[in-house]
């Protein structure tokens, strides 16, 4: 369920082997998309941080390179094409005074940049929409 200057939108996906009917309520309206599923498509939530890191933890992404995946996303119920590139060398990022060498990943058409270090995300942002998602350590 997603709230949206005081209105409540909710957003129910129902899987099939090669279909997805994604079910929106809004202002007491029902509207059901039905999209078609490549073989290989990942499920994220583009500004759910945590989908993004189970993501990129299971993959093994090199510097230097271009991939390109098929994303879900509940959102615009629909399948996307993500290109996320990998920067050659490290980048420096401070965490409340603590300086960490990260690894950057971006995805070129949804201005998103991914910062891990040792597998976790410790920074996500979209520069679309001007936010950020930075972990917390306590």
């Amino acid at each position: 369920q997603i709230d949206s200057a005081g209105e409540p939108t909710e957003i129910v996906c129902t899987f099939t082997d090669n279909q997805v009917i994604t079910t929106v309520n809004f202002e007491n309206k029902t509207v059901d998309i039905e999209a078609e599923l490549p073989e290989n498509v990942v499920l994220v939530e583009n500004n759910m941080p945590g989908y993004w890191e189970l993501l990129l933890q299971t993959v093994d992404l090199e510097p230097g390179k271009r991939y390109i995946l098929q994303v879900f996303v509940p959102q615009v119920a629909n399948v996307v094409s993500v290109t996320l590139t990998v920067d050659k060398n490290p980048v420096k990022l401070n965490i409340d005074g603590v300086e960490y060498e990260c690894q950057r990943i971006r995805e070129i058409d949804l201005h998103y940049a991914f910062f891990l270090f040792d597998g976790q995300l410790l920074e996500f942002r979209d520069d679309g929409q001007d936010i950020r998602f930075q972990k917390i350590f306590e």
